[in-house]
């Protein structure tokens, strides 16, 4: 991110002196600025100019027409535009302001492919400006944490937020997400979220957050250098148990994997894991398979660790050619070969009548020639 350019429009609601020093060092941390401007009527708010110019900004002056009111915006929409349609190689376009007038402005970037930003104040989060932008910053909050050395915590309406997200993929059999895609997710509900105005230095420290203090049931686990967030909902059935499968298990496991993976033949969406998930979930509805999700994910590894199921490539997981033949050699492997004791004890005892009734006509001969020697 160290090459993103930025655009920077500061209005004139300049509130407090660590407006501008705050406002730089939360957007430095996403990355470099390419142009800084400052739109406002300066000869008003000249005790701000050297605050801006030490900053790198360009100072733009836009003198009220009005008295008592703030400047009109078409200027700098315009220059902003112009810079969008100029410079393609600008992809975000951060505005510092709170006015509502300039939704057209942030919508007619989104329509030209553009990232928008918004920094803003916090009560400002609900304004049609923070709801509309691709993500919205709270400067006072943000300069609250610079100044303030508070233990982290998270409001009981995050959790809800990211709670409200896991349970909607849930619902499309999605218990693991990729953590960036959660993340994006919840920006998406709600522009105005940011774990570092809770005090996080990343998202990934704010998932062990939550999953440490227990404020959701989730567990963080990495996966070919891929950090994904494992769900498990409040309700989720009690019964379902976390222990080693039994053998007739293992055979249902098998071949509901085999059947989801020979049925998706030809579809682009064959052998993805949560199409798999999806039809071990049934099994488990209809009491085949009472088992955790943790259950079926180390069995999934097994069966590829030994050859049972092939992994060409991420979450996606085929068949080989020789199945059943790889699948019975795991399963004797895993239990052995079962010997039926009453079967073997009987066939023991076959063998044992057979050998006498072939060696009863030799011995009666013998004990013959013996009572003829004795006569």
């Amino acid at each position: 991110l160290s090459s993103i350019p930025f655009w920077l429009v500061c209005k004139k609601q300049v509130r407090f002196p660590a407006f501008v020093n705050g406002s730089m060092e939360a957007l430095n941390k996403l990355g470099r600025f390419t142009v800084k401007k400052a739109y406002a009527d300066w000869g008003k708010l000249a005790p701000y100019r050297q605050s801006f110019i030490q900053s790198g900004f360009e100072m733009i002056e836009v003198p009220a027409l009005v008295k008592n009111k703030p400047s009109s915006p078409v200027k700098f929409a315009l220059d902003v535009l112009e810079c969008a349609i100029m410079n393609p190689e600008i992809q975000i376009f951060v505005v510092v302001s709170l006015r509502n007038e300039l939704l057209a402005l942030i919508q007619k970037l989104q329509q030209l492919k553009r990232i928008t930003v918004v920094l803003g104040i916090s009560r400002a989060a609900n304004s049609l400006l923070a709801k509309n932008c691709d993500r919205f910053l709270a400067i006072d909050k943000i300069i609250q944490n610079q100044t303030q050395t508070r233990n982290k915590e998270v409001p009981k309406e995050v959790v809800e937020l990211m709670e409200k997200v896991l349970v909607e993929r849930k619902n499309k059999n999605q218990d693991m997400l990729e953590m960036g895609s959660v993340k994006n997710l919840m920006r998406q509900e709600n522009p105005a979220f940011d774990e570092r105005l809770l005090g996080f230095e990343s998202f990934s420290e704010f998932v062990n957050f939550v999953e440490a203090n227990k404020l959701l049931p989730i567990r963080k686990e990495r996966r070919n250098n891929t950090k994904y967030i494992i769900f498990k909902t409040r309700n989720e059935h009690p019964e379902w148990e976390n222990r080693e499968m039994t053998e007739e298990e293992w055979e249902t496991f098998l071949e509901a994997v085999s059947t989801c993976i020979r049925e998706g033949e030809g579809n682009p969406n064959q052998g993805k894991l949560w199409i798999i998930n999806a039809y071990l979930h049934k099994r488990r509805l209809n009491g085949e398979l009472q088992l955790a999700n943790e259950v079926f994910a180390n069995a999934i590894k097994q069966l590829t660790e030994a050859g049972v199921l092939l992994h060409p490539s991420k979450d996606i997981y085929l068949l080989p050619e020789n199945f059943e033949e790889r699948k019975e050699e795991f399963l004797d492997e895993l239990f052995g070969v079962e010997v039926i004791e009453e079967f073997y004890e009987e066939e023991v005892e076959d063998e044992v009548a057979e050998e006498n009734a072939e060696s009863s006509p030799e011995e009666e001969k013998v004990a013959g020639g013996s009572d003829e020697a004795e006569g």
